[in-house]
């Protein structure tokens, strides 16, 4: 099929010859052939080839296309070149090669290779599933090797794929298959092309004998589009009229935007050449049945088969067919026919059946449920096993995959389960259930702490009580261990109970309980402590030694406090003060401390060293000052030098005369040193230059831009020796460049006195450039009929001694002169304005070149084997002239020359006598038909991608060599290209400047790579109180841990560990990447709790006056402010400044509440005087109590509250006076004052009464033990409800159980939690232990019952819920008589109902501790003390009086003589004798033959 690029191409071509023709241009332009057919395998020798004729166009009209071989040809064993040339009218040409391979084994033959396929994507995905039948290739002698680049169910992105199939057989011989997969992306704007689904293939007719041309038909070419809308083009119709050879047919399908696709197929018409044929054609192949699926939810598919073959005596045969490979059948059954035609008419059929059926996806019927475990003691996992499911299908039985196996270990949570069958093309049945893992184990809490006491300091009533906090461990993890107190806690003088509870993740939990007391204690007391002490420091030191005598220390208990001190006696002290501080610290943390101060004194004065001599420095004439400069003194102390001080820094700047310099030292005492020299300062003269140069004109050297200048060095006057220093920047006989030029002599004097004087130096230019190579005068011929000539000559060049030289002319050489004769004048001037001149005449004349005769056209030949080269050679041409003399002909090549792959021109010059020159030049043509060497092909190459994800994969390239040194390597993917998991084919493809190739093919596997694991990671959810006064609290957590599959992963968090963290939730992020960037993440919740007040200030009083009249005025005040530890803090108040405010005392209350309502109150006074009216001088603000203990109110007293008033004292009243008593709540108190004139004040306050006083348990129970029978009984317990009183009277009481609850083996704690109507609470705590026995005394009981819930006993009481009532009664009463602190329990009761005397006998074991004294008599008598009147227990199950009876009774002493003892009732017993004794205790032999049992004839 024609590719885009030469539709492309093709239409340039037509454009460019409209424009040609339409402008008349000359053609320069070669033909273009399209369809140059690939190379030709063909087996067995010799044979026939065949192909489709290529074609050819040019811009310029019509082209000749010629060729060394036909289709249809004999071709002998081996490879042999095919090469097509197309010639234009102009004679340019242009060639296409193949080779043509014959073998005797046989090629490998390809079938069912398929349609370019087009598939769409999925919602939301980046690449589809694309799937097809593979082709496949059949060779008769030799095995094949088939690869691709692609494999059916691969993956493919959006856009245009190229699946390749190389088949190779042993020999090397090999064949292909390629089409194209198109995936659509479903987008607004429509880029798809459309498809043609199906296109003729090429077809072969033949025309009528003696005829030249045939009517050719064909079924139309279908193509589809995502749009739904196509138009089609085309350049024939079905039973257009072809005429023999080959024509390209192309149809061209467009969408309704504009995109296209082709469909391309070329038309043959062979001439009948009549011959005597009646012989029919035969088929050598032709197809078996073939059976198909279609698809999950479709009808219909593509069927592949070989396509039949047949021969013939003629050699020639032509095909119909009804259907092709590829094509699409619908379900149930289609015949498919062939017909071979040979050149005579005679004809052979081949048929066979399609057979379609639709697929359905596997099923399965026994796909397991999902599953509930708990996990396996002290672990987080437990094997699950369950029958792995079985799925069947219409094609067979088929084995599923799954992801986990039977008998696998599963970790807490949800494991989903997934089984997945795939039937023979390529449709999945899911099967999937879930493994849930429970955990279902308490924590274990270790090192749980015994009882605690401390003791107070003397005169305190609490201590701070420090205790290792217990640790808990959990098979999973713990979630939380927490307290109702933190070590260190202050507790007060008494005992408090501290409980610590460890909960897991999933919500078991387990408690560890101990006690705290605190007792009262007093400080230690230091005795004959020492006093302040002053001394010298020593000699030379900035130290003194000293000494005391040690204090000792009084405490009344043992041990003896531990005594330090941050000095000892006889350490060296610094010059100044040091505090010496002791410290007693008793065995329970009571610290003393006591100072005293060493004071150490310096009277040393400090010394000066190195203090500078005298100094003498001199100043030039006329100069009145200069710098001098000398190295400081330095000062040393015994202690340090505090300032050294002079009244002359150096440098110092001084005018001429004497001066005194003097340096002052301190030290830190105040001791002082003195060091003092003299400077002196001296006026001298400057030096003076003598016979000075003038300035000076000279002319630059012959040849140069420079000159050589001399003057006479001048001479220097001066006042001191030594003689000055004199510098210049030039000297005599240096060389100085054009222009001027300023020459500086500097004389400096020992005293740093400076003179200069300066001189000019001109150096001028006065030298003519020169012309050099000035041409000669020149003739050029012209053609005759022409009347001008372009002339070219070598410019003359210029040279300078400057250097720098502008060379200009009349005429510039290019130049067009007329016949005749021009002067042409060159002129170079330099920048001093001197010049020359050069002059020459051109000379314009007619002459005739020389023409060549039978010159040569394009050569052809192939290149020499192995080599990037090939011998040609032609006929000379001969030339023609004018004239006597033959012109001189040379040449580029010669006949017989090596020539390189490729064009080359060969290239004739004639010259004639009158230097005419002719050039022409033909093209040799060298055809390369060698196939590159491919080197260093790639071994088998593995990578690893993330599931459902690719990766990019690497290699070496291999490379290729050609014996034309030009090769070009392409291949279906490069390295560094994305790849899925899976087993891809990469193949290369060496191919060189002429279509020759050579390929290479390795297999790389990407393999799945897991995500790195994290472990030991935090709780979900972590929960502390903010560090006092802090914004936010420092939160620790264990660090996490990660392991991967192929590196050490590397974890990074959103937050560190022991970070600051915010009031508030923060979610935090771990994260673990491995080496492949692949993650796990996990996140948890840290809230940080704020249960801090915040502070509130700026409540001061407020005072205004009232004018009078007036009875209200407003009030401005600053509102207080407040501050919290969240940085975040709301204040309210029931007043605003600019309020009006009545004459009195207002109390405003202000309240601060933070984000996390904690809150703090204070009240700004409001107090307005009237001027004439009373005033009160000290109304109180808001006043807060706490209730009087053990009262629901409080006596609230205040200072008297004075009025006054310009009149006199005023009348005061109130509505409550101080002292009186307020109830719990806010009570506004008044005062009124009123003065004689009746005019009055006002004073009121808040008093507010809190209850903080918390309830009281008055009968919280002890600890209880109980005993039961073994681990699988529990136990109902009993006690006495705690009772709780408190000030404020109601009080709720809540508990964890309540009596009468069952309670397992082990010890369970109780909590009674009472709380007042102020929240105020206190608790209760016990424990309830119930343990078993390493031994018990166990006795046969049984007791009688005539009511069973309260009902009378009849033969339909169910016996089995009977029996479990009455073995609860029994032990849940029995615990509760006088013997039950020994009581075990029971068990094996047996329970009967006669229904004749609505009696229920129960038969039961009693258990009783090994230590119990209790006799049976005294159990039977507790039995029957505490059960009440009525003999009921609290089920309604009624005992029939005194018929509870424990062991053996009367018969414990065995009182019968035979027999066996029967106990009846409490104190009597009944002998069962055995036969032939009776009596009370079976002490009576009885005579048996009494009664003569024997009868009359026998004896007894």
């Amino acid at each position: 099929m024609m590719q885009n690029n030469d539709i492309k191409l093709l239409f340039l071509i037509l454009v460019a010859s409209l424009l040609l023709k339409t402008v008349h241009l000359q053609d320069t332009t070669p033909p273009v052939i399209f369809n140059c057919p690939l190379n030709n395998f063909v087996s067995s020798s010799p044979n026939k080839a065949f192909w489709a004729e290529p074609t050819a166009f040019d811009n310029g009209g019509s082209v000749t296309l010629t060729s060394n071989r036909i289709s249809g040809s004999y071709f002998n064993e081996g490879q042999t070149q095919v090469i097509y040339i197309a010639t234009d009218e102009q004679g340019l040409q242009t060639d296409c090669s193949f080779t043509v391979s014959v073998s005797v084994t046989g090629i490998p033959v390809v079938s069912n290779c398929p349609s370019s396929i087009t598939a769409n994507l999925a919602t939301g995905a980046t690449t589809a599933t694309v799937s097809w039948f593979p082709p496949f290739a059949t060779d008769p002698d030799v095995p094949v090797v088939r690869s691709s680049n692609k494999e059916p169910n691969d993956e493919f992105p959006v856009g245009d794929t190229t699946v390749t199939y190389t088949f190779v057989d042993s020999t090397g011989l090999g064949g292909f298959c390629e089409f194209t997969v198109t995936v659509q992306d479903a987008v607004d704007s429509d880029s798809t092309a459309p498809s043609f689904t199906y296109c003729p293939n090429d077809i072969t007719a033949y025309a009528a004998e003696g005829t030249t041309s045939t009517s050719v038909s064909w079924t139309t070419p279908e193509a589809t589009d995502d749009s739904g809308t196509i138009s089609y083009t085309r350049t024939h119709e079905p039973g257009a009229i072809f005429t023999v050879g080959a024509t390209p047919v192309l149809y061209t399908a467009y969408d309704p935007t504009g995109n296209s696709a082709m469909c391309l197929f070329t038309v043959t018409v062979l001439e009948i050449i009549p011959i005597e044929d009646s012989t029919s054609p035969t088929f050598t192949y032709c197809p078996t049945d073939i059976t198909a699926y279609a698809p999950e939810g479709t009808t219909s598919t593509s069927v592949f088969w070989t396509t039949p073959e047949a021969t013939d005596d003629s050699g020639t045969i032509s095909y119909t067919r009804t259907h092709e490979s590829g094509a699409i059948f619908t379900a149930g059954a289609t015949p498919v026919l062939y017909t071979a035609y040979d050149p005579a008419g005679n004809s052979a059929m081949c048929l066979f059946t399609v057979t379609v059926i639709v697929n359905q996806r596997p099923v399965t019927s026994n796909c397991p449920s999902s599953q509930t475990l708990s996990a396996d003691t002290g672990l987080t996992t437990t094997t699950a096993t369950w029958t792995e499911p079985t799925f069947s299908d219409e094609l067979g039985n088929i084995v599923p995959t799954t992801n986990i196996q039977p008998g696998a270990t599963f970790p807490l949570g949800t494991t989903v389960i997934s089984y997945t069958a795939t039937d023979l093309t390529g449709l999945e049945g899911l099967c999937t259930f879930e493994i849930i893992v429970q955990d279902t184990e308490k924590p274990q809490i270790s090192n749980c702490p015994s009882d605690v006491t401390s003791m107070a300091a003397s005169g305190t009533t609490s201590a701070t009580v420090t205790w290792t906090a217990p640790t808990a461990t959990d098979n999973d993890a713990v979630a939380s261990l927490v307290s109702n107190y933190n070590s260190p806690s202050t507790f007060p003088i008494g005992v408090r109970n501290i409980v610590y509870v460890a909960s897991d993740p999933s919500g078991n939990f387990r408690q560890c309980i101990f006690k705290a007391t605190v007792t009262e204690t007093q400080l230690p007391v230091f005795v004959n402590f020492p006093t302040d002490q002053t001394v010298n420091a020593a000699t030379g030191q900035a130290t003194a030694v000293v000494t005391w005598a040690e204090p000792s220390v009084t405490y009344p208990f043992q041990p003896a406090p531990i005594v330090t001190s941050n000095y000892e006696p006889g350490d060296v002290f610094p010059i100044g003060i040091t505090t010496v501080t002791y410290r007693a610290e008793d065995s329970l943390g009571g610290v003393t401390t006591d100072e005293f101060n060493v004071r150490v004194l310096d009277t040393q004065n400090p010394e000066i060293t190195s203090c500078p001599n005298d100094i003498t420095s001199f100043v030039a004439s006329g100069s009145s000052s200069t710098t001098v400069t000398w190295t400081a003194p330095t000062a040393t102390d015994n202690d340090a030098i505090t300032s050294l001080v002079s009244n002359y820094d150096s440098p110092a700047t001084f005018a001429v005369g004497g001066f005194s310099v003097v340096y002052v030292t301190t030290d830190p005492s105040g001791n002082t040193a003195e060091c003092s020299f003299q400077v002196t300062i001296i006026e001298t003269q400057a030096p003076t230059f003598v016979n000075f140069p003038a300035d000076q004109v000279v002319n630059t050297s012959p040849g140069q831009p420079t000159a050589i200048v001399t003057w006479t060095v001048p001479s220097v006057t001066y006042t001191f020796e030594p003689a000055p220093i004199v510098t210049s920047n030039y000297e005599p006989g240096d060389v100085f460049t054009l222009g001027a030029t300023t020459v500086t002599y500097r004389a400096e004097d020992s005293f740093g006195v400076v003179t200069t004087d300066e001189f000019i130096i001109r150096v001028i230019d006065e030298e003519n450039p020169q012309i050099i190579n000035c041409p000669s005068d020149i003739t050029v011929y012209v053609a005759p009929g022409l009347t001008s000539a372009t002339v070219t000559w070598t410019p003359p060049t210029a040279t300078d001694n400057d250097m720098i030289v502008s060379l200009i002319s009349n005429y510039n050489t290019p130049r067009e002169f007329q016949i005749g004769s021009k002067e042409v004048v060159y002129v170079a001037t330099d920048p001093a304005g001197n010049f020359d001149d050069c002059t020459f005449v051109i000379i314009v004349t007619e002459r005739q070149p020389p023409a060549f005769v039978n010159f040569p056209s394009v050569r052809l030949a192939n290149n020499s084997p192995g080599l990037g080269t090939g011998i040609v050679t032609w006929t000379e041409p001969t030339v023609s002239y004018s004239g006597n003399t033959a012109p001189t002909v040379v040449t580029s090549h010669q006949s017989g020359d090596t020539f390189p792959i490729g064009e080359t021109t060969v290239t004739y010059t004639a010259v004639d006598s009158y230097g005419l020159v002719t050039e022409q030049d033909f093209t040799v043509r060298i055809i390369d038909n060698e196939a590159p060497t491919i080197e260093n092909c790639p071994s088998p190459v593995s990578a690893y991608a993330p599931a459902n994800s690719v990766n990019t994969v690497t290699w070496t390239a291999p490379t290729a060599t050609d014996n034309s040194g030009s090769v070009n390597v392409i291949s279906n993917n490069d390295s560094g290209d994305e790849f899925p998991i899976g087993v891809h084919l990469v193949t290369y493809i060496a191919i060189d400047d002429y279509n020759n190739q050579v390929s290479c093919t390795f297999v790389l596997s990407v393999r799945e790579d897991t995500p790195p694991l994290l472990s030991n990671l935090p709780p979900s959810t972590h929960s502390v109180l903010n560090d006092p006064g802090q914004p936010g609290a420092v939160v620790t957590w264990d660090q996490p841990t990660a392991t991967d599959d192929r590196s050490v992963p590397t974890i990074t968090a959103s937050h560190e560990a022991g970070a600051m963290f915010p009031i508030g939730s923060t979610m935090v992020s771990i994260t673990a990447i491995d080496s492949q960037g692949l993650t796990d993440v996990y996140t948890f919740q840290v809230n940080v709790i704020d249960s801090e007040d915040p502070t509130i200030s700026g409540c001061d009083d407020v005072t205004v006056t009232a004018d009078p009249g007036q009875t209200t005025v407003r009030a401005y005040w600053t509102p207080p402010t407040a501050t919290d530890n969240s940085g975040e803090v709301t204040v309210t108040g029931n007043a605003s400044p600019g309020d009006e405010f009545s004459i009195g005392t207002t109390s405003i209350g202000y309240l601060a509440v933070d984000g996390f309502n904690n809150q703090a109150m204070c009240a700004v006074n409001i107090i307005v005087r009237e001027l004439g009216y009373p005033v009160f001088s000290n109304c109180p603000s808001a006043i807060f109590v706490e209730t009087d203990p053990g009262e629901d109110e409080a006596i609230v007293s205040w200072d008297t509250i004075i009025a006054t008033d310009e009149l006199g004292g005023p009348t005061v009243t109130s509505n409550y006076d101080s002292g009186s008593t307020f109830s719990v709540g806010t009570t506004t108190v008044i005062y009124n004052a009123i003065d004689s004139d009746g005019l009055s004040a006002t004073c009121s306050f808040d008093v507010s009464v809190s209850d903080l006083e918390d309830p009281v348990i008055i009968n919280c129970p002890s600890d209880i033990s109980l005993h039961i029978v073994d681990s699988s009984k529990s136990a109902r317990v009993w006690w006495m409800i705690p009772v709780a009183t408190d000030n404020l009277g109601d009080v709720e009481i809540s508990s964890t159980n309540t009596p009468g609850d069952s309670f397992p083996e082990g010890e369970s704690i109780v909590l009674y939690v009472a709380q007042d109507s102020a929240r105020n609470s206190v608790t209760c705590l016990f424990s309830v232990r119930l343990l078993i026995p390493l031994s018990t005394l166990s006795y046969n009981s049984s007791v009688s019952l005539d009511r069973i819930g309260g009902n009378t006993i009849s033969s339909n009481s169910d016996e089995d819920v009977l029996q479990e009532e009455v073995t609860s009664d029994l032990d849940t009463y029995l615990r509760s008589t006088t013997i039950g602190d020994k009581f075990v329990g029971v068990d094996d009761s047996i329970l009967a109902i006669s229904n004749s005397l609505g009696i229920a006998a129960v038969e039961f074991t009693l258990h009783m501790t090994q230590d119990s004294s209790y006799s049976t008599a005294r159990i039977e008598d507790a039995f029957d003390d505490d059960l009440s009147s009525s003999g009921a227990f609290t089920s309604g199950n009624r005992v029939v009086q005194s018929s509870f009876l424990v062991g053996p009774g009367e018969c414990g002493d065995d009182p019968c003589d035979r027999g066996t003892c029967e106990r009846v009732g409490r104190n009597d017993f009944y002998c069962s004798c055995p036969s032939g004794w009776s009596g009370f205790r079976c002490s009576n032999d009885e005579n048996e033959c009494e009664e003569d049992p024997c009868g009359e004839l026998s004896m007894c």
